[in-house]
């Protein structure tokens, strides 16, 4: 498994439970999966495991703009219908320059999936600097408010001091006194 591992340049990760936001952008495929898989099932939700395939292939990813299976076949998932709305088929097995022409496709593809995750990073990325206000992530709601209307952000809030590039001393505006270190993924710009 690592010989594989290092061959297609993937790092394996060791988290805890106690940092959910390392396992983010699991957690947040694990739930597009679920709204996917959620209009699919059966009544009995019996059937979920024979969607998962499916939804995995077939779902357009925000980032790329493309869905696994056409990046991986270059043409859209034919589904069992298809086959009454169109008789047109390229036949892979008649073209010799088959596999040269799908490996120049896919590294065509593969670059541009690579520039546009860059340009999503980019657009997602935030800097902060000292004195600048944000709002703070509040993620435990007081006693008597309903999870799902409690405010989740608090604020504003003033950077006052440094620690790394993502560690910030932070002092509410409302309340002087109020001061704690935060990680940058917990703030939001004001």
């Amino acid at each position: 498994m690592k010989d594989s591992d290092g061959f297609l340049g993937i790092k394996k990760l060791q988290t805890t439970a106690y940092h959910p936001p390392c396992n983010g952008l699991v957690v947040r495929s694990h739930q597009i999966l679920e709204d996917i898989i959620s209009h699919f099932v059966q009544d009995n939700q019996r059937d979920w495991d024979t969607r998962v395939p499916y939804a995995l292939l077939d779902t357009t990813h925000s980032s790329t703009g493309k869905t696994a299976y056409f990046l991986l076949y270059r043409q859209v998932v034919e589904l069992p219908f298809d086959d009454i709305l169109t008789t047109l088929r390229q036949d892979c097995s008649v073209d010799d320059n088959y596999a040269t022409k799908l490996r120049l496709w896919l590294n065509v593809a593969f670059d541009r999936v690579q520039s546009q995750l860059n340009l999503s990073a980019e657009s997602q990325e935030v800097s902060y600097q000292l004195r600048d206000k944000f709002y703070l992530q509040d993620p435990i709601p007081h006693s008597g408010v309903s999870k799902n209307f409690a405010k989740r952000w608090k604020g504003p809030c003033r950077i006052i001091g440094r620690r790394g590039e993502v560690s910030f001393e932070v002092q509410h505006l409302f309340d002087a006194r109020y001061q704690q270190w935060v990680h940058t993924n917990q703030m939001k710009p004001y």
